[in-house]
C-alpha cells in the first residue's frame, strides 16, 4: 500500500483529520471548502499520491500488508499506557523530502489533556452540534470534554 507521511503541514489539516467526516469526503477537499480555496498538492515523488505543497517533509514509501515486526512499548494516544510489544506493518521508505531549514513539528504523546485531545474534541463538539440542529433540537452549544481524551 502507498503511503506519504507528511509533517509541517496546514495547521487546519490535523483538526479536519481529527473530524468525524462522512465515509468518502476528502479531508483537504473540506478544508479548501472551508477556507474557500484549494489546498495546492504536488506529485509525491516515489508514490502515486499527492502531498500538501506546502508540507515541511514529505516521507514516502510502501506499506507491507504481509510482513510484519516487533514494536514498542510505547505509550499510545490518547494517554495509553502500554506495556508490551505488538506486531506492526513494515513501512519500506522509498523517498524523504524536505524543505531547506525544514521545522519539524513534534507533540510528545501522553495523558490527557494534550493537543491531540484538544485538536479532535473541539472538532467532535462541532459535528455533534451539527447533528443536533438536523435533529431540530433546541440546542445552542455543545462542548466535548479533552480530560475525557476523547473516551465516551
Amino acid at each position: 500500500m502507498p503511503i506519504a507521511v507528511v509533517l509541517g503541514v496546514e495547521p487546519g489539516l490535523a483538526v479536519v483529520g481529527g473530524m468525524p467526516l462522512p465515509e468518502g469526503l476528502d479531508e483537504s477537499r473540506y478544508l479548501g471548502a472551508v477556507f474557500g480555496e484549494g489546498i495546492e498538492v504536488v506529485p509525491a515523488e516515489t508514490v502515486d499520491l499527492l502531498v500538501p505543497a506546502t508540507a515541511e517533509i514529505v516521507i514516502e514509501g510502501h506499506v507491507s500488508i504481509e510482513e510484519t515486526v516487533p514494536e514498542g512499548s510505547f505509550n499510545k494516544y490518547p494517554g495509553y499506557n502500554a506495556t508490551e510489544q505488538s506486531a506492526k506493518a513494515v513501512l519500506h521508505v522509498s523517498a524523504i523530502t524536505y524543505r531547506d531549514n525544514a521545522i519539524l513539528p513534534v507533540l510528545a504523546a501522553g495523558p490527557p489533556v494534550e493537543a491531540d485531545d484538544t485538536e479532535t474534541g473541539t472538532a467532535s463538539a462541532a459535528e455533534i452540534l451539527h447533528l443536533l440542529h438536523a435533529a431540530d433540537l433546541p440546542i445552542s452549544s455543545a462542548w466535548y470534554n479533552p480530560e475525557a481524551a476523547l473516551h465516551c
